[in-house]
């Protein structure tokens, strides 16, 4: 990708900040990069005897319920306003029932590949997101009221609880 060729590629333990203009795509760049990472993580992970990896997020200006619905989007590649209004899961698209906008998209796929609608890409997003993805809220929030405050000693020590509990890089 541009990105990689520009910054020479990953290295482990690369942590990627992004500056930009108020509304310049910043956090969803960023939540594209993690999101990635997290699927590359688990496609590795499946590879016998490959150690497994995680992706974190951390945003110190929007809150985790500001966010959430943007990260699935682009973990099951869903409109983003898709999601961003639904109230309920059965306006998902099926496999048996696709939306316009996927029948376009992929109308280049062979004629034996498997279409999944909305609700198929979802639920097989899940199982690596749900394994190889962390979202960390530093923003205050209600929900997090203290976090972000303990600067580099904080994010040190979240990060390596995370690789603790979960056992992962």
């Amino acid at each position: 990708s541009y990105v990689d060729r520009f910054c020479e590629g990953r290295r482990v333990g690369d942590c990627n900040g992004i500056l930009g203009a108020f509304g310049s795509g910043k956090t969803t760049f960023a939540i594209n990069l993690a999101v990635t990472e997290a699927r590359n993580f688990f496609m590795r992970s499946l590879v016998p005897g490959v150690e497994p990896e995680l992706s974190v997020f951390m945003s110190y200006e929007e809150p985790e319920i500001k966010l959430i619905r943007r990260i699935w989007s682009n973990a099951a590649e869903i409109p983003w306003d898709t999601l961003e209004g639904m109230s309920d899961w059965s306006t998902l698209s099926t496999a048996s029932r696709l939306k316009d906008y996927e029948r376009e998209m992929f109308s280049v796929a062979g004629a034996n590949t498997i279409i999944k609608g909305e609700r198929e890409r979802y639920e097989e997003s899940m199982q690596w997101v749900n394994r190889h993805f962390v979202f960390l809220d530093m923003s205050g929030s209600e929900q997090y009221p203290n976090a972000g405050r303990g600067g580099v000693d904080e994010i040190a020590s979240v990060l390596t609880r995370l690789q603790e509990e979960r056992g992962m890089k």
